[in-house]
């Protein structure tokens, strides 16, 4: 299982799969024809969308799982996520989060932003993290 966003080690939603007995495999890279996009702005879901041109190389992780915890995952997923298939870097094809067709189309109700330029959820929530307190320091000196 290809995990992007609120499920990678330490974030706050990895207790959910080693609840379900997962492990971590390793961590690596999807081949270059993915964006990851940011849904919705107050919680915002990371997602995968597999693209024909222009894509990046993004940071994921591959969990094993046993199977019967794909149900309880899947049942827990957000409406803008679905199971699909992940390529990764080194050529394998494997389960993973992904967007939603009604992200691939554009028809959801949520605010969509490209972040592939950070890499990966990680270094995008770093950025995000930094910058308010950047900005909350320079309000406090003012």
């Amino acid at each position: 299982m290809v995990v992007a966003g609120h499920h990678l080690s330490g974030e706050r939603a990895n207790p959910q799969l080693l609840e379900l007995g997962g492990s971590l495999v390793e961590a690596t890279s999807t081949a270059p024809t993915y964006t990851l996009l940011r849904i919705g702005t107050a919680d915002p879901t990371p997602g995968l969308l597999r693209v024909p041109l222009g894509g990046s190389a993004i940071d994921v992780e591959r969990w094993r799982l046993p199977a019967t915890s794909l149900a309880v995952l899947a049942g827990r997923m957000p409406a803008v996520l679905a199971l699909g298939r992940v390529l990764l870097a080194d050529g394998s094809d494997v389960l993973g989060y992904v967007c939603d067709v009604t992200v691939q189309a554009g028809a959801q109700r949520h605010t969509v932003d490209d972040i592939s330029e950070f890499g990966g959820w990680r270094a995008y929530s770093r950025a995000i993290s930094s910058a308010h307190h950047t900005s909350t320091a320079a309000q406090e000196i003012s």
